[in-house]
């Protein structure tokens, strides 16, 4: 009886002191340095579907997934494969777009060059279009992103509140972060409109970046969410696979430097 008694305790208590290392693995595993398919293509983790998306949305990786495991497809070219998942993707993003964003896209006549002028990159880009590596350093009270795209490094407090826009709006804005497991996620308000080819965004823009690595911290999945219901019906997402690449250092390059006066 008195052992009985007792053993809820000490199961409370062996939850209490797992949760420390847990938290531990899960910091471990998101921890690190992580390149992109462009610049690693050799590495033999990555999966077919990898090389053929790049940067794509969630719904045209799984639809490159399911053509390649289709026997059906064995004699088709991976070109011909990647092209299909990519024309349906683009239906179902054009049937996102409201009829204000069509405006905004067909006022848009060539690619924004940021190179051109010294212009640093979007949140957009500089969470998921870089193809160069980035890094990923969890503090007690924040986290560390750097992308060497641009050399963009932002540090985000962790916390569980939801970020509170505070002065005008800028390129990167006003972010909070929070860890659930092994995902990080990054959600930023208060952020300067986009207006490029690929995306076009308004001041009411929230942006969502979701970090998840997978359980033995080899690959990260990232996801980046824009909720802008003047832009988009629903989310719009954007999805890139990373490798953990623990023989990479981050370049911290002058992207300026080159251009002339």
């Amino acid at each position: 009886m008195r052992l009985a008694a007792v053993c809820p305790i000490f199961v409370a208590l062996a939850s209490l002191s797992a949760m420390p290392w847990a938290h531990a693995q899960d910091h471990a595993r998101l921890e690190g340095v992580w390149s992109s398919t462009l610049t690693t293509p050799e590495d033999p983790r990555w999966r077919i579907e990898d090389h053929l998306c790049g940067m794509c949305t969630p719904s045209e990786y799984e639809h490159l997934q399911r053509l390649l495991a289709d026997p059906a497809n064995r004699d088709r070219g991976l070109r011909e494969l990647q092209q299909e998942a990519r024309t349906t993707s683009r239906l179902e993003i054009d049937q996102l777009v409201t009829a204000a964003a069509r405006e905004r896209f067909a006022s848009i006549t060539q690619p924004a060059d940021g190179s051109a002028t010294c212009d640093p990159p979007s949140l957009l880009v500089a969470a998921s279009g870089g193809p160069l590596p980035v890094s990923i350093e969890l503090r007690d009270d924040h986290v560390i992103l750097h992308n060497q795209h641009w050399n963009v490094v932002r540090t985000v407090r962790l916390s569980n509140a939801a970020p509170i826009a505070t002065g005008e709006p800028s390129l990167y804005g006003n972010a909070t972060a929070r860890l659930e497991g092994s995902t990080l996620i990054v959600e930023s308000v208060n952020l300067l409109p986009i207006a490029t080819t690929e995306a076009v965004t308004t001041a009411k823009a929230r942006v969502v970046e979701r970090y998840t690595a997978n359980e033995d911290g080899s690959r990260l999945d990232l996801e980046v969410a824009i909720d802008d219901p003047d832009t988009y019906r629903e989310p719009r997402i954007w999805y890139r696979p990373r490798m953990r690449t623990s023989d990479v250092q981050i370049v911290e390059d002058d992207p300026c430097a080159n251009l002339e006066e």
